[in-house]
Protein backbone atom coordinates (compact mmCIF):
# COMPACT_ATOMS: atom_id res chain seq x y z
CA UNK A 1 0.00 0.00 0.00
CA UNK A 2 1.09 3.33 -0.74
CA UNK A 3 1.81 6.60 1.42
CA UNK A 4 -1.45 9.45 1.48
CA UNK A 5 -0.06 11.23 -1.13
CA UNK A 6 0.69 11.31 -4.70
CA UNK A 7 3.33 12.80 -6.78
CA UNK A 8 2.29 15.14 -9.38
CA UNK A 9 3.95 17.25 -11.24
CA UNK A 10 3.45 20.74 -11.74
CA UNK A 11 3.03 21.33 -15.44
CA UNK A 12 0.46 18.01 -15.96
CA UNK A 13 -2.39 20.66 -15.97
CA UNK A 14 -1.33 21.78 -19.27
CA UNK A 15 0.10 18.66 -21.01
CA UNK A 16 -1.47 18.06 -24.83
CA UNK A 17 -2.80 14.86 -23.53
CA UNK A 18 -4.63 16.41 -20.81
CA UNK A 19 -6.30 18.81 -23.25
CA UNK A 20 -6.87 15.87 -25.94
CA UNK A 21 -9.09 14.22 -23.38
CA UNK A 22 -10.98 17.14 -23.24
CA UNK A 23 -11.87 16.89 -26.41
CA UNK A 24 -12.68 13.19 -26.68
CA UNK A 25 -14.83 13.27 -23.80
CA UNK A 26 -15.96 17.01 -24.13
CA UNK A 27 -15.59 18.04 -20.56
CA UNK A 28 -13.27 21.27 -19.29
CA UNK A 29 -9.38 20.34 -18.82
CA UNK A 30 -9.68 20.56 -14.99
CA UNK A 31 -12.67 17.96 -15.07
CA UNK A 32 -9.95 15.87 -16.47
CA UNK A 33 -7.17 16.62 -14.33
CA UNK A 34 -9.63 16.06 -11.37
CA UNK A 35 -10.56 12.68 -12.40
CA UNK A 36 -7.10 11.51 -13.21
CA UNK A 37 -6.35 12.27 -9.55
CA UNK A 38 -9.14 10.54 -8.68
CA UNK A 39 -7.88 7.63 -10.61
CA UNK A 40 -4.17 7.75 -9.90
CA UNK A 41 -5.44 8.02 -6.00
CA UNK A 42 -6.99 4.61 -6.44
CA UNK A 43 -4.50 2.99 -8.34
CA UNK A 44 -1.44 4.26 -5.70
CA UNK A 45 -3.36 2.72 -2.97
CA UNK A 46 -4.29 -0.67 -4.51
CA UNK A 47 -1.30 -1.49 -5.92
CA UNK A 48 2.26 -1.74 -5.57
CA UNK A 49 3.24 -1.72 -9.23
CA UNK A 50 0.35 -0.11 -11.23
CA UNK A 51 -0.99 -3.61 -12.22
CA UNK A 52 -4.73 -4.62 -10.96
CA UNK A 53 -6.27 -7.08 -12.80
CA UNK A 54 -9.64 -5.49 -11.46
CA UNK A 55 -9.21 -1.96 -13.75
CA UNK A 56 -11.65 -2.34 -15.98
CA UNK A 57 -12.60 0.44 -17.94
CA UNK A 58 -16.12 0.00 -16.19
CA UNK A 59 -14.86 -0.15 -12.83
CA UNK A 60 -12.47 3.73 -13.96
CA UNK A 61 -16.13 5.40 -15.90
CA UNK A 62 -17.68 4.28 -12.83
CA UNK A 63 -15.33 5.76 -10.39
CA UNK A 64 -14.40 8.93 -12.60
CA UNK A 65 -18.48 8.79 -13.45
CA UNK A 66 -17.22 9.79 -16.50
CA UNK A 67 -18.67 7.37 -19.71
CA UNK A 68 -16.10 6.31 -21.82
CA UNK A 69 -13.13 8.18 -19.80
CA UNK A 70 -10.95 4.81 -19.36
CA UNK A 71 -11.16 5.01 -23.32
CA UNK A 72 -9.62 8.25 -23.45
CA UNK A 73 -7.17 7.43 -21.03
CA UNK A 74 -5.82 4.31 -23.70
CA UNK A 75 -5.82 6.84 -26.64
CA UNK A 76 -3.46 8.80 -25.22
CA UNK A 77 -1.90 6.32 -23.65
CA UNK A 78 -2.19 6.77 -19.96
CA UNK A 79 -3.98 3.45 -19.73
CA UNK A 80 -3.01 -0.05 -20.87
CA UNK A 81 -4.10 -3.40 -20.42
CA UNK A 82 -5.10 -3.68 -16.31
CA UNK A 83 -2.27 -1.08 -15.21
CA UNK A 84 -1.07 2.47 -15.75
CA UNK A 85 1.93 3.10 -17.56
CA UNK A 86 4.94 4.06 -16.08
CA UNK A 87 3.55 3.65 -12.50
CA UNK A 88 6.51 3.47 -11.00
CA UNK A 89 8.37 6.81 -12.45
CA UNK A 90 4.78 8.60 -11.02
CA UNK A 91 3.25 6.76 -8.16
CA UNK A 92 3.91 4.56 -5.38
CA UNK A 93 6.78 4.13 -2.60
CA UNK A 94 9.97 4.49 -5.06
CA UNK A 95 8.78 7.51 -6.74
CA UNK A 96 8.06 9.06 -3.65
CA UNK A 97 10.99 8.16 -1.78
CA UNK A 98 12.51 9.59 -5.09
CA UNK A 99 10.87 12.74 -5.16
CA UNK A 100 11.40 13.23 -0.90
CA UNK A 101 15.18 12.23 -2.01
CA UNK A 102 15.48 15.20 -4.25
CA UNK A 103 13.92 17.43 -2.22
CA UNK A 104 15.95 16.94 1.22
CA UNK A 105 18.68 17.46 -1.52
CA UNK A 106 17.36 20.67 -3.03
CA UNK A 107 17.04 22.03 0.82
CA UNK A 108 20.86 20.86 1.83
CA UNK A 109 22.29 23.03 -1.23
CA UNK A 110 19.82 26.21 -0.27
CA UNK A 111 21.51 25.87 2.94
CA UNK A 112 24.73 25.35 1.61
CA UNK A 113 24.27 28.62 -0.89
CA UNK A 114 22.68 30.60 2.15
CA UNK A 115 26.15 29.73 3.77
CA UNK A 116 28.59 30.50 1.24
CA UNK A 117 31.96 29.95 1.80
CA UNK A 118 33.76 31.17 -1.25
CA UNK A 119 34.53 34.59 -1.55
CA UNK A 120 33.06 37.83 -2.27
CA UNK A 121 34.60 37.71 -6.16
CA UNK A 122 33.95 33.72 -6.73
CA UNK A 123 30.83 33.87 -5.48
CA UNK A 124 30.13 36.95 -7.54
CA UNK A 125 27.62 38.01 -5.17
CA UNK A 126 27.68 41.98 -3.85
CA UNK A 127 29.89 42.26 -0.68
CA UNK A 128 27.21 43.71 1.46
CA UNK A 129 24.94 40.85 0.52
CA UNK A 130 27.37 38.22 1.26
CA UNK A 131 28.56 40.25 4.75
CA UNK A 132 24.73 40.11 5.75
CA UNK A 133 23.85 36.56 4.88
CA UNK A 134 27.31 35.08 6.86
CA UNK A 135 26.01 37.45 9.65
CA UNK A 136 22.57 35.46 9.83
CA UNK A 137 24.59 32.07 9.02
CA UNK A 138 26.69 32.98 11.95
CA UNK A 139 23.67 34.53 14.57
CA UNK A 140 21.37 31.01 13.76
CA UNK A 141 24.39 28.99 15.78
CA UNK A 142 24.41 31.30 18.61
CA UNK A 143 21.60 29.61 21.19
CA UNK A 144 18.66 31.19 21.92
CA UNK A 145 19.16 34.18 25.07
CA UNK A 146 17.54 32.54 28.27
CA UNK A 147 15.34 35.30 28.96
CA UNK A 148 13.95 34.01 32.27
CA UNK A 149 17.11 32.70 33.88
CA UNK A 150 18.72 36.40 33.41
CA UNK A 151 15.67 38.22 34.74
CA UNK A 152 15.83 35.39 37.77
CA UNK A 153 19.33 36.24 38.52
CA UNK A 154 18.97 39.88 38.29
CA UNK A 155 15.78 39.72 40.87
CA UNK A 156 17.90 37.26 43.04
CA UNK A 157 21.14 39.44 43.02
CA UNK A 158 19.56 43.01 42.84
CA UNK A 159 16.14 42.62 44.81
CA UNK A 160 16.19 46.18 45.50
CA UNK A 161 15.57 47.34 42.37
CA UNK A 162 12.55 47.59 40.20
CA UNK A 163 11.38 43.89 39.26
CA UNK A 164 10.62 42.66 36.17
CA UNK A 165 7.19 42.10 35.22
CA UNK A 166 7.84 38.63 33.11
CA UNK A 167 4.04 39.01 30.95
CA UNK A 168 5.11 42.39 29.70
CA UNK A 169 8.67 41.08 28.74
CA UNK A 170 8.25 39.37 25.48
CA UNK A 171 8.02 41.77 22.46
CA UNK A 172 9.15 44.57 24.67
CA UNK A 173 12.03 46.65 23.85
CA UNK A 174 13.89 45.26 26.50
CA UNK A 175 13.57 41.87 25.22
CA UNK A 176 15.43 43.05 21.94
CA UNK A 177 17.55 44.76 23.46
CA UNK A 178 19.15 42.00 26.05
CA UNK A 179 18.78 39.63 22.93
CA UNK A 180 21.20 41.88 21.41
CA UNK A 181 23.90 42.28 24.32
CA UNK A 182 23.42 38.20 24.67
CA UNK A 183 24.54 37.96 20.52
CA UNK A 184 27.06 40.71 21.18
CA UNK A 185 30.06 38.49 22.70
CA UNK A 186 30.31 35.11 23.83
CA UNK A 187 31.23 36.02 26.90
CA UNK A 188 27.69 37.49 27.72
CA UNK A 189 26.76 34.06 26.45
CA UNK A 190 27.35 32.64 30.33
CA UNK A 191 25.48 32.26 33.30
CA UNK A 192 28.77 33.47 35.51
CA UNK A 193 29.46 36.99 33.02
CA UNK A 194 25.80 38.16 34.07
CA UNK A 195 26.29 36.65 37.84
CA UNK A 196 29.80 39.32 37.84
CA UNK A 197 27.64 41.80 36.31
CA UNK A 198 24.41 42.14 38.48
CA UNK A 199 27.22 41.83 41.34
CA UNK A 200 29.29 44.04 40.39
CA UNK A 201 26.15 46.84 39.90
CA UNK A 202 25.06 46.05 43.56
CA UNK A 203 28.07 47.39 44.76
CA UNK A 204 27.69 51.33 43.17
CA UNK A 205 25.85 53.42 45.17
CA UNK A 206 24.98 55.15 42.11
CA UNK A 207 23.01 53.13 40.55
CA UNK A 208 21.30 51.35 43.66
CA UNK A 209 19.84 54.74 44.58
CA UNK A 210 22.35 56.52 46.68
CA UNK A 211 23.03 59.25 44.69
CA UNK A 212 21.16 62.66 45.83
CA UNK A 213 17.31 62.15 43.85
CA UNK A 214 17.13 58.45 44.98
CA UNK A 215 17.33 57.38 41.22
CA UNK A 216 17.65 53.62 40.75
CA UNK A 217 18.92 51.51 37.86
CA UNK A 218 16.53 49.28 36.46
CA UNK A 219 16.88 46.28 34.37
CA UNK A 220 15.94 47.73 30.95
CA UNK A 221 18.33 50.70 31.60
CA UNK A 222 21.35 47.97 32.52
CA UNK A 223 21.04 46.17 28.98
CA UNK A 224 20.91 49.64 26.73
CA UNK A 225 23.83 49.03 24.56
CA UNK A 226 25.59 52.86 25.77
CA UNK A 227 24.73 51.91 29.82
CA UNK A 228 25.72 48.29 29.55
CA UNK A 229 29.04 49.02 27.61
CA UNK A 230 30.46 52.03 29.57
CA UNK A 231 29.44 49.49 32.90
CA UNK A 232 31.14 46.33 31.69
CA UNK A 233 34.20 48.40 30.82
CA UNK A 234 33.91 50.30 34.20
CA UNK A 235 33.86 47.68 36.03
CA UNK A 236 36.62 45.33 34.29
CA UNK A 237 39.04 48.48 34.53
Amino acid sequence: MADFWIKLEKNTPDKPEIFEMAEILAIDPDAVLGKLIRVWCWVDSNSSDGHIKSVTPVLIDRLTMSQGFADAMTSVGWLEENSIPNFTRHLGESAKKRAKDSERKRMSRTTSDECPKKSVTESGLDKSRVDKIKNTCQESKIPLCPHEKIIDLYHKVLPELQGVNKALWKGSKREKDLSARWKQNEEFRKGEFWDWFFKNVRTSNHHMGGSEGGWKADLGWLIKKDNFVKLVEKFSS
